[in-house]
C-alpha cells in the first residue's frame, strides 16, 4: 500500500533489540540474601528463590524455566549468583552441581559472564569446603572461554585466573 510503512515480521524485528543484560540471582532454601549484594547495583536484576523446603533439584527446574523466560524477551545474563544454603547431604551437593553446571553452560554459551557461588560463612568449614571443590571442578568445564568463576565465602573473594587456550594449558602440561 502505498503511504504505508511495512512492519516486519516480530522474528525479525526481535533481532534489532539491543541485549539486555541482567543479573541472575538464584538463592537455594533457606540461604540467606548475601549483605553485599545490592539490589539496585547492577541494572536488570531477576531472582529465582526456592522458598519452600522440596526436593533440592526442584530449584534446578525452576531456574531452567525463568532463565529460558528471561533470554526468549531477550535478556542475557552477564552475571549469575548462587546463592548457596550449606546443607552438605548427598541431595543438596548433587543438585547444587547440577545446577552450577547448567548455569556456567548458558554463560558459555554467551562467552562471557561471571559466575559467583556464595555461602555465608557461618554455614562452617564444611560448606566452605565442598563449595571449593565444586568450584574446581567447574575450573575446568570453563575452559576455552572467558568465563569468570568467582567464589565468595564470607568476606573473602576468590576468582579464576584468565583462561588460558588449550595448546598453552597443553603445552605447560607437557614441560611440567
Amino acid at each position: 500500500m502505498r503511504g504505508y510503512m511495512t512492519i516486519p515480521p516480530r522474528s525479525v524485528t526481535k533481532d534489532y533489540r539491543a541485549p539486555r543484560f541482567a543479573t541472575l540471582v538464584v538463592i537455594e532454601f533457606s540461604a540467606a540474601w548475601p549483605e553485599w549484594l545490592s539490589p539496585s547495583a547492577h541494572g536488570d536484576m531477576a531472582i529465582v528463590a526456592q522458598h519452600y523446603e522440596g526436593h533440592p533439584s526442584s530449584l534446578v527446574t525452576q531456574v531452567a524455566m525463568r532463565t529460558t523466560k528471561l533470554e526468549a524477551v531477550g535478556w542475557k545474563l552477564g552475571r549469575i549468583v548462587l546463592v548457596t544454603n550449606g546443607r552438605c547431604d548427598a541431595d543438596s551437593i548433587a543438585s547444587r552441581s547440577v545446577l552450577a553446571r547448567g548455569l556456567l553452560a548458558r554463560l558459555k554459551a554467551n562467552n562471557t559472564g561471571e559466575l559467583l557461588m556464595t555461602v555465608d560463612a557461618k554455614q562452617g568449614e564444611r560448606a566452605a569446603s565442598r563449595l571449593l571443590s565444586l568450584a574446581a571442578t567447574l575450573e575446568r568445564s570453563r575452559r576455552g572461554s572467558d568465563v569468570i568463576l568467582s567464589l565468595r565465602i564470607g568476606d573473602s573473594v576468590y576468582r579464576s585466573p584468565k583462561p588460558l587456550a588449550d595448546q598453552v594449558v597443553a603445552e605447560e602440561r607437557r614441560a611440567g
